[in-house]
């Protein structure tokens, strides 16, 4: 879990090799309390905590985006 934009990148780090990983998408003044929510609010969702192993998630207030592994071979 990490709120740098640069493990986003799927080509440096490819989702399958994780047990999962979760951008955090925040502000620059965001502060503990707001990171705090931002991350409980994650957490609370235990279904989709449950399929995070290989997959990247991009955690923002109201949303959360999931982006799947890629296949093998495909670009």
């Amino acid at each position: 879990m990490t709120g740098d934009f640069d493990f986003s990148d799927v080509r440096n780090y490819p989702p399958e090799e994780y047990a999962g990983i979760v951008v955090l998408k925040l502000h620059r003044t965001a502060n503990a309390s707001f990171i705090l929510n931002l991350l409980e609010g994650f957490l609370q969702q235990e279904a989709l905590v449950a399929q995070m192993p290989g997959k990247l998630a991009i955690v923002e207030p109201g949303r959360v985006r999931i982006r799947l592994a890629q296949e093998k071979g495909l670009k």
